[in-house]
């Protein structure tokens, strides 16, 4: 059995087993404008971060052996691994280690 909690949307806690979502806490932040230009939530609550990650899931293969660890596509612009993605992809830097 594998087991993932992680602190996703708002702060909310958030437990997957097996790749089913079986856990949602309160989230501390119940708005986001990143949230809701990219992905049209308008409130963050147990339900919408439910079908977000379950989202994730299904489409990146989040906690599973599908996951996609390596992508071209870039959805936002910014953080961390997008401004090193950015770099490399210009020739700036010619490689990244991030732990």
């Amino acid at each position: 059995m594998d087991i993932h909690i992680m602190e996703a949307l708002g702060k909310a806690k958030v437990v997957v087993k097996n790749g089913k979502v079986v856990e949602v806490g309160e989230p501390l932040i119940k708005y986001c404008p990143l949230f809701n230009k990219h992905r049209d939530i308008k409130e963050l609550n147990k339900e919408t971060i439910k079908k977000n990650i379950e989202f994730r899931i299904k489409d990146f293969g989040l906690f599973t052996e599908n996951r996609i660890v390596e992508s071209k596509e870039c959805i936002v612009k910014f953080g961390t691994s997008e401004i090193f993605m950015t770099a490399l992809d210009r020739g700036i830097l010619e490689a990244v280690v991030i732990v």
